[in-house]
């Protein structure tokens, strides 16, 4: 480990060159440093990802935890909790962080706010939607009405999907996982993504 001399100007401590017999830590300021240049790459937030998938059961009391990688990529957020809604794609519940659930917001914004598209948007997720709290454990109680939509009865499979995520109800989604990755094999070539390498 190095270190940095330090010498006294107007009174402050100004640090010079490396020298192990002084204790301000080198590495430790470089990598300080380091993480506000990411943070503020990042538009000074942290980015949440939604990985993997987890099983979990849901207690006696209705209650379910939510995977901690999910709770963690959640962190930064002034709201401690998830937002869910039913999937209208799939037997499946949506669910996304309260900043994600902002964007989509936005999106249907930009709808004309007359139009048949915005009106129905609008009551589709808005008027389905959760806004749902962590407890001290990491547990939520899932409403009765989206358990129903997506067909759960006391098992949930957490479906990462990057920015969001689904739950399922497990032999549902094991359905759908054969025809997916059937369907990404015979298609991934075709399909043009953008990495951006900032």
């Amino acid at each position: 480990m190095f270190f940095f001399k330090k010498r006294r100007v107007n009174n402050a401590l100004i640090p010079l060159t490396t020298n192990k017999d002084h204790d301000i830590p080198y590495i430790p300021i470089i990598f300080a440093y380091w993480c506000i240049g990411i943070f503020f790459r990042l538009g000074g937030s942290a980015v949440a990802l939604f990985l993997s998938t987890f099983l979990y059961k849901i207690d006696k009391k209705g209650r379910v935890s939510v995977p901690a990688t999910f709770r963690s990529a959640l962190s930064n957020q002034q709201h401690l909790g998830i937002v869910l809604y039913p999937s209208l794609k799939h037997p499946s519940i949506e669910g996304s962080g309260i900043e994600r659930f902002e964007k989509i917001a936005d999106g249907i914004d930009d709808l004309n706010p007359f139009s048949d598209n915005h009106d129905d948007f609008t009551k589709a997720i808005f008027g389905q939607a959760y806004q749902l709290q962590f407890d001290r454990e990491g547990r939520i109680i899932i409403p009765d009405t989206l358990l129903n939509h997506a067909k759960i009865d006391d098992h949930m499979l957490f479906v990462g999907q990057g920015r969001t995520f689904q739950i399922w109800e497990p032999s549902r989604f094991k359905n759908l996982e054969s025809d997916l990755l059937n369907r990404v094999r015979e298609n991934h070539s075709s399909i043009n993504i953008k990495i951006s390498e900032s």
